[in-house]
């Protein structure tokens, strides 16, 4: 994501329900991306391209609720 876009999906904040529509960018061999963090542990990530993102929840009733589980998402 790029721009406003981005300035506004950076105020995602974890626990926060969203719906990302886009496509996958996998390494070289299909799969995830592969790193060391400074931890010393491994970790692995999709890079995705963002064709949509629509935010699933209002942020004040958010905070006043326990995560819905996914089976609450209408589609």
């Amino acid at each position: 994501m790029f721009g406003k876009f981005a300035e506004i999906c950076n105020s995602i904040q974890k626990g926060e329900r969203v719906l990302v529509v886009g496509n996958l960018n996998p390494d070289k061999s299909g799969g995830p991306r592969v790193w060391t963090k400074q931890d010393g542990t491994s970790a692995a990530s999709f890079e995705i391209n963002a064709n949509v993102v629509r935010f699933l929840s209002d942020k004040k009733k958010s905070e006043n609720k326990s995560a819905p589980v996914a089976d609450d998402i209408p589609f």
